[in-house]
Protein backbone atom coordinates (compact mmCIF):
# COMPACT_ATOMS: atom_id res chain seq x y z
CA UNK A 1 0.00 0.00 0.00
CA UNK A 2 2.87 2.63 1.09
CA UNK A 3 4.38 1.47 -2.15
CA UNK A 4 1.27 2.53 -4.08
CA UNK A 5 1.03 5.94 -2.29
CA UNK A 6 5.03 6.89 -3.35
CA UNK A 7 4.08 6.11 -7.20
CA UNK A 8 1.30 8.53 -6.46
CA UNK A 9 3.53 11.03 -4.64
CA UNK A 10 6.00 10.18 -7.48
CA UNK A 11 3.03 11.55 -10.32
CA UNK A 12 2.42 14.46 -8.84
CA UNK A 13 6.25 15.54 -8.92
CA UNK A 14 6.18 14.92 -12.54
CA UNK A 15 2.65 16.38 -12.95
CA UNK A 16 4.41 19.77 -11.38
CA UNK A 17 7.02 19.59 -13.63
CA UNK A 18 5.24 19.14 -16.34
CA UNK A 19 3.74 22.53 -15.94
CA UNK A 20 0.27 21.35 -14.49
CA UNK A 21 -0.84 21.98 -11.17
CA UNK A 22 -2.36 19.15 -8.63
CA UNK A 23 -4.90 21.44 -7.62
CA UNK A 24 -6.62 24.97 -8.77
CA UNK A 25 -4.04 27.52 -7.45
CA UNK A 26 -5.85 30.00 -5.28
CA UNK A 27 -2.51 32.09 -4.66
CA UNK A 28 -2.42 33.92 -7.91
CA UNK A 29 -4.93 36.03 -6.44
CA UNK A 30 -4.96 35.47 -2.56
CA UNK A 31 -1.47 35.73 -2.17
CA UNK A 32 -1.63 35.48 1.61
CA UNK A 33 -4.55 33.33 1.79
CA UNK A 34 -2.28 30.94 -0.34
CA UNK A 35 0.11 30.63 1.91
CA UNK A 36 -1.89 28.88 3.95
CA UNK A 37 -4.23 27.16 1.34
CA UNK A 38 -2.39 27.10 -1.91
CA UNK A 39 -5.24 25.57 -3.53
CA UNK A 40 -9.24 24.03 -4.21
CA UNK A 41 -7.89 20.41 -4.23
CA UNK A 42 -10.25 17.05 -5.43
CA UNK A 43 -12.13 15.62 -2.32
CA UNK A 44 -12.28 17.78 -0.15
CA UNK A 45 -14.86 19.37 1.76
CA UNK A 46 -15.11 23.18 2.22
CA UNK A 47 -17.70 24.96 4.54
CA UNK A 48 -18.20 28.81 4.42
CA UNK A 49 -19.85 29.98 7.49
CA UNK A 50 -20.90 33.20 8.44
CA UNK A 51 -24.06 35.04 10.35
CA UNK A 52 -26.82 36.81 7.94
CA UNK A 53 -26.26 39.42 5.53
CA UNK A 54 -22.18 39.08 5.71
CA UNK A 55 -21.77 38.04 2.27
CA UNK A 56 -21.37 33.81 2.31
CA UNK A 57 -23.26 33.53 -0.93
CA UNK A 58 -21.05 36.34 -2.39
CA UNK A 59 -17.76 34.90 -1.52
CA UNK A 60 -18.58 31.31 -2.54
CA UNK A 61 -19.49 32.72 -5.99
CA UNK A 62 -16.15 34.85 -6.08
CA UNK A 63 -13.96 31.94 -4.30
CA UNK A 64 -15.17 28.92 -5.73
CA UNK A 65 -17.09 29.47 -8.93
CA UNK A 66 -15.28 32.77 -10.66
CA UNK A 67 -11.79 32.55 -9.26
CA UNK A 68 -11.63 28.62 -10.49
CA UNK A 69 -12.50 29.63 -13.78
CA UNK A 70 -10.22 32.98 -13.84
CA UNK A 71 -7.37 30.70 -13.16
CA UNK A 72 -8.55 28.16 -15.86
CA UNK A 73 -8.42 30.30 -18.10
CA UNK A 74 -5.50 32.69 -17.25
CA UNK A 75 -3.66 29.47 -17.13
CA UNK A 76 -4.39 26.85 -20.02
CA UNK A 77 -0.95 25.01 -19.66
CA UNK A 78 -2.64 23.63 -15.90
CA UNK A 79 -5.42 21.82 -18.13
CA UNK A 80 -8.31 22.17 -15.43
CA UNK A 81 -11.71 21.86 -16.90
CA UNK A 82 -14.63 22.95 -14.62
CA UNK A 83 -18.15 21.19 -13.36
CA UNK A 84 -20.32 23.28 -10.99
CA UNK A 85 -23.79 21.15 -9.36
CA UNK A 86 -25.14 23.86 -7.52
CA UNK A 87 -27.82 23.34 -5.77
CA UNK A 88 -29.91 26.82 -5.18
CA UNK A 89 -31.86 26.32 -1.61
CA UNK A 90 -32.47 30.26 -1.32
CA UNK A 91 -31.52 31.48 -4.86
CA UNK A 92 -34.14 31.36 -7.84
CA UNK A 93 -32.15 30.46 -10.87
CA UNK A 94 -33.21 33.66 -12.21
CA UNK A 95 -30.94 35.31 -9.23
CA UNK A 96 -28.22 33.84 -10.13
CA UNK A 97 -27.95 34.56 -13.37
CA UNK A 98 -28.71 37.95 -12.44
CA UNK A 99 -25.39 37.97 -9.55
CA UNK A 100 -23.41 36.81 -12.89
CA UNK A 101 -24.10 39.78 -15.19
CA UNK A 102 -22.76 41.91 -12.11
CA UNK A 103 -19.80 39.86 -11.09
CA UNK A 104 -18.90 39.48 -14.76
CA UNK A 105 -19.34 43.52 -15.66
CA UNK A 106 -17.38 44.73 -12.62
CA UNK A 107 -14.99 42.11 -13.36
CA UNK A 108 -14.25 42.77 -17.09
CA UNK A 109 -15.41 46.48 -17.26
CA UNK A 110 -14.96 47.95 -13.67
CA UNK A 111 -18.74 49.05 -13.63
CA UNK A 112 -21.18 48.21 -10.24
CA UNK A 113 -24.64 47.30 -10.83
CA UNK A 114 -26.79 45.89 -8.33
CA UNK A 115 -29.54 43.42 -9.12
CA UNK A 116 -32.34 45.81 -8.71
CA UNK A 117 -30.82 48.40 -10.84
CA UNK A 118 -30.48 45.54 -13.10
CA UNK A 119 -34.04 44.61 -13.27
CA UNK A 120 -35.55 48.05 -13.78
CA UNK A 121 -36.75 48.54 -10.04
CA UNK A 122 -35.23 51.47 -9.21
CA UNK A 123 -35.79 55.39 -9.69
CA UNK A 124 -34.84 55.03 -13.38
CA UNK A 125 -35.07 52.34 -15.69
CA UNK A 126 -31.89 50.54 -16.91
CA UNK A 127 -29.98 52.59 -19.35
CA UNK A 128 -29.70 51.72 -22.98
CA UNK A 129 -25.36 52.31 -22.37
CA UNK A 130 -25.82 49.86 -19.78
CA UNK A 131 -28.18 47.37 -21.46
CA UNK A 132 -25.05 47.50 -24.62
CA UNK A 133 -22.79 46.53 -21.75
CA UNK A 134 -24.94 44.18 -20.54
CA UNK A 135 -25.37 42.90 -24.05
CA UNK A 136 -21.55 42.49 -24.15
CA UNK A 137 -20.80 40.47 -21.50
CA UNK A 138 -23.41 37.68 -22.45
CA UNK A 139 -21.18 35.37 -24.22
CA UNK A 140 -19.27 35.51 -21.16
CA UNK A 141 -22.53 34.96 -18.85
CA UNK A 142 -23.31 32.16 -21.10
CA UNK A 143 -19.80 30.36 -20.98
CA UNK A 144 -19.94 30.80 -17.10
CA UNK A 145 -23.70 28.88 -17.23
CA UNK A 146 -22.03 26.43 -19.49
CA UNK A 147 -20.38 24.76 -16.99
CA UNK A 148 -22.49 24.95 -14.46
CA UNK A 149 -25.90 22.64 -13.66
CA UNK A 150 -28.22 24.32 -11.35
CA UNK A 151 -30.80 22.57 -9.39
CA UNK A 152 -33.39 24.63 -7.77
CA UNK A 153 -35.97 22.13 -7.09
CA UNK A 154 -34.44 19.47 -5.24
CA UNK A 155 -33.80 19.87 -1.11
CA UNK A 156 -33.74 16.99 0.48
CA UNK A 157 -30.26 15.03 0.81
CA UNK A 158 -31.19 11.68 -0.94
CA UNK A 159 -32.61 13.74 -4.14
CA UNK A 160 -29.71 15.42 -3.73
CA UNK A 161 -27.07 12.79 -3.52
CA UNK A 162 -29.18 10.94 -6.85
CA UNK A 163 -28.40 13.97 -8.78
CA UNK A 164 -24.85 13.95 -8.08
CA UNK A 165 -24.66 10.55 -8.68
CA UNK A 166 -26.27 10.46 -11.90
CA UNK A 167 -24.13 12.89 -12.85
CA UNK A 168 -21.03 10.93 -11.43
CA UNK A 169 -21.95 7.68 -13.45
CA UNK A 170 -22.91 9.17 -16.69
CA UNK A 171 -19.32 11.00 -16.56
CA UNK A 172 -17.56 7.98 -15.18
CA UNK A 173 -17.16 4.38 -14.08
CA UNK A 174 -17.88 3.28 -10.29
CA UNK A 175 -15.74 0.19 -10.12
CA UNK A 176 -16.51 -2.26 -7.85
CA UNK A 177 -15.35 -5.78 -6.26
CA UNK A 178 -16.18 -8.80 -4.81
CA UNK A 179 -15.26 -9.21 -0.36
CA UNK A 180 -15.93 -12.04 1.10
CA UNK A 181 -17.96 -11.78 4.86
CA UNK A 182 -18.98 -13.89 7.60
CA UNK A 183 -22.44 -13.93 8.79
CA UNK A 184 -23.98 -16.40 10.97
CA UNK A 185 -27.46 -17.32 10.93
CA UNK A 186 -30.42 -18.33 13.58
CA UNK A 187 -28.45 -20.77 15.27
CA UNK A 188 -25.17 -19.57 15.34
CA UNK A 189 -23.74 -21.54 11.93
CA UNK A 190 -21.24 -19.33 10.08
CA UNK A 191 -21.10 -19.19 6.44
CA UNK A 192 -19.20 -16.61 4.19
CA UNK A 193 -21.17 -14.67 1.78
CA UNK A 194 -19.78 -12.95 -0.92
CA UNK A 195 -20.75 -9.14 -1.06
CA UNK A 196 -20.10 -6.37 -4.25
CA UNK A 197 -18.17 -3.47 -3.21
CA UNK A 198 -17.51 -0.08 -4.20
CA UNK A 199 -13.77 -0.33 -4.89
CA UNK A 200 -12.98 3.37 -6.86
CA UNK A 201 -14.20 5.56 -9.51
CA UNK A 202 -13.02 6.28 -12.87
CA UNK A 203 -13.94 9.73 -14.17
CA UNK A 204 -14.22 9.68 -18.37
CA UNK A 205 -12.02 12.76 -17.92
CA UNK A 206 -9.48 13.04 -15.11
CA UNK A 207 -8.65 16.90 -15.94
CA UNK A 208 -12.36 17.46 -14.95
CA UNK A 209 -13.14 19.22 -11.45
CA UNK A 210 -15.92 18.62 -10.31
CA UNK A 211 -17.76 21.32 -7.43
CA UNK A 212 -20.52 20.24 -5.64
CA UNK A 213 -22.02 23.61 -4.00
CA UNK A 214 -25.64 24.30 -1.81
CA UNK A 215 -26.52 27.12 -0.63
CA UNK A 216 -27.15 27.32 2.53
CA UNK A 217 -27.93 23.75 4.02
CA UNK A 218 -29.69 24.85 6.98
CA UNK A 219 -32.48 25.06 4.09
CA UNK A 220 -32.64 21.17 3.44
CA UNK A 221 -35.85 19.34 3.79
CA UNK A 222 -36.09 17.00 6.73
CA UNK A 223 -36.79 13.48 5.10
CA UNK A 224 -37.86 10.24 6.42
CA UNK A 225 -35.02 8.04 7.96
CA UNK A 226 -35.09 5.09 6.28
CA UNK A 227 -34.04 2.63 9.51
CA UNK A 228 -36.64 4.36 11.91
CA UNK A 229 -39.30 5.16 9.98
CA UNK A 230 -39.90 8.34 11.43
CA UNK A 231 -38.96 12.01 9.73
CA UNK A 232 -35.55 13.87 10.47
CA UNK A 233 -35.38 17.06 12.07
CA UNK A 234 -33.06 19.86 10.80
CA UNK A 235 -29.83 18.95 12.43
CA UNK A 236 -30.12 14.87 11.52
CA UNK A 237 -31.22 15.96 7.78
CA UNK A 238 -27.88 18.40 7.82
CA UNK A 239 -25.54 15.38 9.23
CA UNK A 240 -27.26 12.94 6.74
CA UNK A 241 -26.08 15.33 3.87
CA UNK A 242 -22.69 16.74 5.30
CA UNK A 243 -21.65 13.24 6.64
CA UNK A 244 -23.39 10.40 4.73
CA UNK A 245 -23.52 11.81 1.44
CA UNK A 246 -20.67 14.33 1.29
CA UNK A 247 -18.23 13.15 3.19
CA UNK A 248 -18.74 9.47 2.55
CA UNK A 249 -19.73 9.25 -1.06
CA UNK A 250 -19.36 12.78 -3.22
CA UNK A 251 -16.19 14.09 -1.79
CA UNK A 252 -14.40 10.27 -0.63
CA UNK A 253 -15.76 8.45 -3.43
CA UNK A 254 -16.19 10.34 -6.26
CA UNK A 255 -13.02 12.83 -5.47
CA UNK A 256 -15.69 16.10 -5.60
CA UNK A 257 -14.73 19.32 -4.35
CA UNK A 258 -17.94 19.72 -1.74
CA UNK A 259 -19.00 23.27 -0.52
CA UNK A 260 -21.47 23.64 1.67
CA UNK A 261 -22.85 26.95 3.24
CA UNK A 262 -24.00 27.17 6.68
CA UNK A 263 -25.48 30.13 8.80
CA UNK A 264 -24.14 31.16 11.94
CA UNK A 265 -26.68 31.33 14.91
CA UNK A 266 -28.03 35.00 15.31
CA UNK A 267 -26.65 36.82 17.82
CA UNK A 268 -26.82 40.97 19.23
CA UNK A 269 -26.19 43.42 16.58
CA UNK A 270 -23.87 45.33 19.16
CA UNK A 271 -20.65 45.47 20.35
CA UNK A 272 -20.45 42.78 23.41
CA UNK A 273 -18.26 44.30 27.01
CA UNK A 274 -16.55 41.99 29.80
CA UNK A 275 -14.68 43.88 32.35
CA UNK A 276 -14.65 47.27 30.18
CA UNK A 277 -12.65 45.08 27.08
CA UNK A 278 -14.47 44.36 23.98
CA UNK A 279 -15.15 40.97 23.24
CA UNK A 280 -14.46 40.89 19.64
CA UNK A 281 -13.96 37.33 19.21
CA UNK A 282 -17.84 36.88 20.75
CA UNK A 283 -18.50 38.64 17.68
CA UNK A 284 -16.80 36.29 15.21
CA UNK A 285 -18.18 33.10 13.54
CA UNK A 286 -16.75 30.12 15.47
CA UNK A 287 -17.70 26.01 15.54
CA UNK A 288 -19.14 26.46 18.63
CA UNK A 289 -21.85 28.73 16.79
CA UNK A 290 -22.64 27.16 13.88
CA UNK A 291 -26.33 27.23 13.19
CA UNK A 292 -28.44 24.01 13.66
CA UNK A 293 -25.87 21.55 13.37
CA UNK A 294 -22.46 21.68 14.83
CA UNK A 295 -21.01 18.27 13.84
CA UNK A 296 -20.96 20.07 10.08
CA UNK A 297 -17.47 20.91 11.75
CA UNK A 298 -16.12 17.91 12.09
CA UNK A 299 -17.06 16.41 8.69
CA UNK A 300 -15.22 19.40 6.72
CA UNK A 301 -11.76 19.63 6.38
CA UNK A 302 -11.55 23.20 5.45
CA UNK A 303 -13.79 25.32 7.54
CA UNK A 304 -13.74 28.88 6.59
CA UNK A 305 -15.63 31.98 8.65
CA UNK A 306 -16.39 35.45 7.41
CA UNK A 307 -16.79 38.26 9.98
CA UNK A 308 -17.61 42.31 9.14
CA UNK A 309 -16.18 44.50 12.11
CA UNK A 310 -18.98 47.41 10.83
CA UNK A 311 -21.46 45.73 11.42
CA UNK A 312 -21.34 45.51 15.38
CA UNK A 313 -19.77 49.00 15.30
CA UNK A 314 -15.88 48.39 15.44
CA UNK A 315 -14.56 51.62 14.17
CA UNK A 316 -10.66 49.87 13.85
CA UNK A 317 -9.81 46.95 13.26
CA UNK A 318 -8.03 44.89 14.78
CA UNK A 319 -7.53 47.04 17.31
CA UNK A 320 -4.04 47.76 17.73
CA UNK A 321 -2.31 48.77 14.45
CA UNK A 322 -5.57 47.73 11.89
CA UNK A 323 -8.21 49.47 9.92
CA UNK A 324 -9.63 52.34 9.51
CA UNK A 325 -13.49 50.76 9.12
CA UNK A 326 -14.63 54.44 9.50
CA UNK A 327 -13.31 54.71 5.70
CA UNK A 328 -13.87 50.93 4.68
CA UNK A 329 -17.03 50.82 6.27
CA UNK A 330 -19.48 47.66 4.67
CA UNK A 331 -16.44 47.48 2.13
CA UNK A 332 -14.51 45.26 4.59
CA UNK A 333 -14.47 41.70 5.28
CA UNK A 334 -12.01 39.02 6.58
CA UNK A 335 -12.14 35.63 6.18
CA UNK A 336 -10.93 33.73 9.11
CA UNK A 337 -9.51 30.00 8.63
CA UNK A 338 -11.37 28.19 11.57
CA UNK A 339 -10.34 24.65 10.40
CA UNK A 340 -7.51 23.58 8.22
CA UNK A 341 -6.16 19.54 7.63
CA UNK A 342 -4.94 20.29 4.73
CA UNK A 343 -2.41 23.11 5.45
CA UNK A 344 -2.21 25.43 8.86
CA UNK A 345 -5.32 27.20 10.33
CA UNK A 346 -5.84 30.38 12.30
CA UNK A 347 -4.71 32.85 9.67
CA UNK A 348 -7.31 35.49 9.46
CA UNK A 349 -6.93 37.35 5.63
CA UNK A 350 -8.47 41.13 5.44
CA UNK A 351 -10.53 41.67 1.74
CA UNK A 352 -11.82 44.46 0.13
CA UNK A 353 -16.00 43.69 -0.83
CA UNK A 354 -17.83 44.53 -3.26
CA UNK A 355 -21.34 42.89 -2.71
CA UNK A 356 -23.56 43.56 -5.45
CA UNK A 357 -20.72 42.04 -7.99
CA UNK A 358 -19.32 39.16 -5.59
CA UNK A 359 -16.27 40.25 -5.52
CA UNK A 360 -13.32 39.97 -3.09
CA UNK A 361 -9.90 41.17 -2.99
CA UNK A 362 -6.68 41.01 -0.47
CA UNK A 363 -6.40 44.24 1.03
CA UNK A 364 -3.01 46.11 1.38
CA UNK A 365 -1.25 46.05 5.01
CA UNK A 366 -3.32 48.41 7.29
CA UNK A 367 0.34 50.96 6.49
CA UNK A 368 0.44 50.98 2.97
CA UNK A 369 -3.30 50.99 2.13
CA UNK A 370 -4.31 54.01 0.09
CA UNK A 371 -8.38 54.39 1.19
CA UNK A 372 -9.25 56.20 -1.87
CA UNK A 373 -8.72 53.00 -4.02
CA UNK A 374 -10.91 50.62 -1.73
CA UNK A 375 -14.28 52.64 -2.00
CA UNK A 376 -18.02 51.44 -0.26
Amino acid sequence: MSENRLKQLEDLKKLRESGKFPGIPIFHKYTRFGDYMPALIRGVMYLVTAHSGIGKTQFWKDFFLFLPIQIMKKFPQYGIKLKFIIFLLEETEEEFIDSLYCGLLYREKGIRIDPLELKSMKKNPLSDDMLKHLQEIQPLVDEVLSMCIINSHVYNPTGMYKFVRSYALDNGEAIYENRNFEVKDEHGNKTIEVVKVFKSYKPKDPDEYVFVITDHISLLQEEKNLETGRIMDLRETMEKWSFDYCRKQISKNFNYIVVNIQQQVQSSDQQEFYQGRTIIDKLKPSAATLADCKTTFRDHLVVLGLFNPNKHGLEKYPKEGGYDITKLGNAFRSVIVLKNRIGRDGLEVPLYFVGSSNYFKELPKPDEINYEQFKQ
